[in-house]
């Protein structure tokens, strides 16, 4: 019996029914007892899976009757329908004594779930029988049974196998096919199936022709292409010529050139220029006839002359020593000429140049001599020749320098040098000295640091170090940074703990602010910066969570009066070097008052950047750099 099914659509899940069909077969075997619904309990796990799952479908059967032996239950057996009745899959399970659990008389075994990926877009039916002695028994089942399949989410490929390129087509493109792609189930993608290629005609290997044309004169007859293949082709070798024996037609007619001059036999000839028909050979032309001698001499058109003769009373001639063409006469050869009379050479009329201009060390120069003079014969001078000279020394000129020294403490740098010029020189006037400032080495007191800032949530604080004296060497800077133990900052606990005038900024920004009466009042300008005569490297980096508890108060202008009053009136400091300089003034421009030596204790009743105003004798105040104290207190 077949019954009808339905789809219960969801989003993403595929609901199949699984519809078990009662079917009755009856073997030949009498039977003592007849199975019924209520002898077996069935449990079928599980009923929800996801589509492609390879996890078994588990059946249990558990016998609720004890009116039958149930050890007599031989096999089960099923079969899977689709919705259109078709037998798709079919499974069957041997049962032997030994696999039921005595205890509760149970039997559990696993189908292996093929169908689910196989099937799993169709409609499934199952025939569920259980072989009872020889009998076949099919179990009704509760309608309401039913297995959901819960769609696999689309994997969209990202890898590909492919197969070898195809060749190029005509058409510049070459194809491939997909062997196999990644992750595993997945689809779609973007696959590279075609690709541009350079496509190259393959060679012509056969030929269809035109006919043989007729033997040409030059023993060959031609023929023309009018196929080749394969399709597409080019070149090859195709027999477009062969040799034949060209028989060339008879003259009959030519076109000739004038008739020549007689000659002294009485003849004069003409060559042919054309003859017809095209191609012909022989015949009969007339290149000679008779006629009548007379020699004349041709005249002469060009000579050759001996050279000019010396210019004598402003003439000068000359003679020929032969004539063109051949037993010619006559003409107008130019024997005569008018010139200049050239008076004889003297020393004057000659100069020479000297090679090389400066004697060599081989004590020998190539004199060449050159006529100046408009003259003939007279002094006279080879072209070249070897002359001896005196070698003298020369005075360098030129000097390639070493880079100047370090300034010594006299005020004066120098050099050595090394190269001169020109080549072999001795002397001249090198410059290896000049005077140059002295910049002597750096002491402590070069320096000028300003406080520590703030412990950073990584433990370290830091400061800024610079000189205020020129300096070079010596005593380098004092530490920027050291290690610190880093509390987190509480608001009200942490407003005053910036010094009271000092200049600060938020790491890594540009911002400047001055701490004044527990604000922090922006600076904008470069211009209001510099024209309070605040100092770049008085600028203290400080953590963002330090200075933002501070109220922003109002813009800092250059005319506003700032009494900076001290709020750490109680800290106590300690020198700490061996002498440390009191000056009037914040400032390493402050007169120098007196010293304080290491050790000795202080409190401090007004600091600036940098710097500490403490009582030194009892009513006698002044300040002192605050990088070379240890606060104690």
């Amino acid at each position: 019996m077949k019954k009808q099914f339905s789809f219960f659509k969801i989003t993403i899940i595929i609901l199949i029914f699984g519809v078990f069909a009662f079917v009755n077969q009856v073997y030949a075997e009498t039977n003592d007892y007849q199975l019924n619904k209520n002898d077996v309990q069935y449990t079928i796990t599980p009923l929800i899976f996801n589509e492609g799952d390879r996890e078994p479908i588990e059946l249990k059967l558990k016998i609720l009757s004890s009116n039958f032996d149930y050890t007599k239950i031989k096999s089960v057996y099923f079969k899977f329908y689709n919705y259109s009745d078709d037998l798709r899959f079919s499974f069957s399970k041997g049962i032997f004594e030994n696999d039921w659990n005595t205890d509760n008389k149970e039997f559990t075994f696993s189908m292996a779930n093929d169908w689910s990926t196989r099937y799993n877009a169709e409609l499934i039916s199952i025939d569920y029988q259980i072989k009872y002695q020889n009998t076949l028994y099919s179990i009704p089942i509760d309608d309401e049974t039913k297995i959901i399949v819960i769609p696999t989410v689309p994997i969209t490929c990202n890898s590909f196998i492919y197969s070898n390129w195809s060749s190029c087509s005509e058409g510049g493109q070459q194809t491939r096919s997909i062997i196999s792609s990644s992750p595993s189930g997945c689809s779609g993608g973007n696959p590279v199936s075609t690709q541009s290629c350079t496509y190259v005609s393959p060679v012509c290997t056969s030929w269809t022709y035109s006919d043989w044309s007729s033997c040409q004169s030059g023993d060959t007859k031609i023929r023309t292409i009018i196929s080749s293949s394969p399709n597409g082709c080019t070149g090859g070798n195709p027999i477009l010529t062969q040799s034949c024996t060209y028989i060339a037609p008879t003259c009959t007619s030519w076109i000739y050139s004038d008739w020549g001059t007689c000659s002294d036999n009485g003849q004069q000839t003409r060559s042919i220029i054309s003859s017809s028909p095209s191609g012909c050979s022989n015949g009969n032309p007339i290149l000679t006839q008779s006629c009548t001698y007379i020699y004349t001499p041709p005249t002469c058109t060009s000579w050759t002359y001996s050279d000019w003769s010396i210019c004598t009373n402003n003439q000068q001639t000359r003679t020929i020593i032969s004539s063109q063409p051949a037993n010619c006469i006559g003409g107008n050869p130019i024997l005569n000429e008018t010139c200049n009379s050239t008076p004889a050479c003297s020393e004057n009329d000659w100069t020479s140049l000297l090679t090389p201009t400066a004697c060599p060390n081989n004590d020998q120069q190539t004199k060449t001599w050159y006529k100046i003079g408009q003259c003939q014969e007279g002094a006279t001078h080879p072209s070249i020749e070897t002359v001896s000279c005196n070698y003298q020394t020369p005075t360098c000129n030129n000097f390639i320098y070493s880079d100047w020294g370090s300034c010594g403490s006299s005020g004066v740098q120098s050099r050595t040098v090394f190269s001169s010029s020109p080549a072999n020189c001795i002397g001249g006037n090198p410059i290896l000295n000049q005077t140059c400032t002295y910049i002597p080495p750096c002491i402590a007191d070069n320096w000028s640091c300003s406080i520590w800032s703030n412990c950073s949530s990584n433990g370290v604080q830091v400061r800024t170090c610079n000189k205020i004296l020129n300096c070079e060497g010596g005593v380098s800077s004092p530490a920027i940074t050291q290690s610190c133990v880093y509390t987190l900052p509480d608001k009200q606990e942490n407003v005053g703990s910036l010094s009271n005038g000092i200049l600060v900024r938020i790491k890594g920004t540009a911002g400047v602010y001055l701490i004044y009466n527990n604000q922090k009042r922006p600076i904008k300008s470069a211009a209001v910066f510099l024209g309070r005569g605040y100092k770049w490297k008085d600028i203290i980096d400080v953590d963002a969570n330090i200075l933002n508890v501070y109220p922003t108060g109002l813009e800092l202008t250059i005319s506003e009066v700032i009494n900076i009053v001290s709020k750490n009136q109680g800290i106590k400091i300690k020198i700490n070097v061996p002498s440390l300089r009191v000056r009037s003034l914040p400032n390493a421009n402050g007169k120098i008052i007196t010293s304080v030596q290491s050790g000795k204790e202080y409190q401090v009743i007004e600091q600036q950047t940098g710097w500490y105003k403490i009582n030194y004798i009892a009513g006698k105040t002044g300040w002192i750099m605050s990088q070379y104290t240890k606060i104690i207190k």
